[in-house]
This record gives structure tokens, C-alpha cells and sequence, in this order.
């Protein structure tokens, strides 16, 4: 029976409850050669600071919008240019 923090670890993950019980089983089924556990391992740490970083540039954006509204919202809306982000302009309707 897979645990609560295995299931919570997976969803941070993004993955779906049937993807963090194949994993979990496949852990459980196998016995891992110490280079094979450690490719998965590193596999599984590549995902998590890839996801680090997504919310990273979140919360960066959300910060400084956050206090360009408290600021009274002058001057030009911080973008997501300013961050990596190459999208289009905005469309006026």
C-alpha cells in the first residue's frame, strides 16, 4: 500500500495517482543495482528543479505584480518578458 507521503511527493510531481503507483511498484518489485538506483534517482531530482524553478518564476512575477498593484498601478503592468518569457503583445479588443 503506497503512503500518504509517496502519493503527496508524487502529486507535487505532477504525476498521476496511476503513474505514483507504477513507480511505487516497480520500485517495490525491483531490487536496484546502486548505479541504476542513483540514474533514477538523479531522473527524479531533474523534475523537482525543473519544477523549482517554474515556481520560482512564478512567484517572481506574483511578487512584483502584487506590488505594482499596491503601489496604485502606475506606469507599465510588469510583464512576463521581463522574466524569460517570450510571448506576444497583448491584443486590445
Amino acid at each position: 500500500m503506497l503512503t500518504v507521503e509517496v502519493i503527496r511527493a508524487g502529486q507535487v510531481l505532477g504525476w498521476s495517482i496511476k503513474d505514483i503507483a507504477a513507480r511505487d511498484t516497480k520500485h517495490r518489485e525491483q531490487v536496484n543495482p546502486p548505479a541504476r538506483a542513483v540514474a533514477i534517482l538523479r531522473g527524479q531530482l531533474e523534475e523537482i528543479e525543473a519544477k523549482a524553478a517554474e515556481l520560482n518564476w512564478m512567484r517572481a512575477q506574483l511578487r512584483d505584480k502584487l506590488d505594482w498593484i499596491e503601489q496604485g498601478a502606475h506606469g507599465a503592468q510588469p510583464g512576463f518578458g521581463q522574466y524569460g518569457c517570450r510571448v506576444a503583445a497583448p491584443v486590445s479588443v
